[in-house]
């Protein structure tokens, strides 16, 4: 119950803090999230869910990776993502990831992969994304990859990347 509370309490805190709609982009002009209201769940061990907003993962605090799409139909593209790197989530959330054998991620399309936890846990490497070379992923709807992607940076093929994120369940 304590847990609960707590984590009620860090999306409420988020939530306040989400006073503004806008993020600097490298050229310093502020640039309007473009689905600050898109959301994901969170669901742990105990089955409690968080439900976070783009806006709230953006306020986390944003880093750019690179990461090589390399699908069939094409060959290696490296491009430079922005994001959050998921186990920075998972933590700041209070959610306890020493304990676990790893993620199941739902996309809205009904796809789902499954991550091991010595994956989510290495440094620079599960991210989720919401912005490629500078600009916002749009969502399916619009051809787009998100508008959050989960990204494994050091998946040599992108074969566990996982585009329009709606969920992501801790496992035991």
């Amino acid at each position: 119950m304590k847990k609960v509370i707590t984590i009620l309490l860090l999306v409420s805190l988020l939530l306040i803090g989400c006073q503004s709609q806008t993020v600097e982009d490298g050229s310093n002009e502020d640039q309007e999230i473009l689905y600050p209201d898109a959301t994901f769940k969170i669901i742990d061990l105990n089955r409690d869910q968080v439900e976070v907003t783009l806006q709230e993962l953006v306020d986390l605090g944003e880093e750019d990776f690179e990461a090589t799409k390399d699908t069939s139909n094409s060959g290696p593209e490296d491009s430079t993502y922005t994001g959050v790197l998921l186990k920075n989530l998972l933590n700041e959330l209070e959610i306890d990831i020493e304990n676990f054998a790893g993620i199941v991620v739902s996309a809205e399309d009904g796809y789902k992969v499954t991550i091991e936890a010595e994956k989510v846990l290495q440094d620079d490497n599960v991210y989720l994304a919401y912005k490629k070379e500078g600009a916002w992923l749009e969502n399916k709807d619009n051809d787009g990859d998100g508008p959050i992607q989960l990204i494994i940076s050091k998946d040599q093929f992108s074969q566990y990347w996982c585009k329009y994120v709606t969920s992501i369940e801790i496992i035991e």
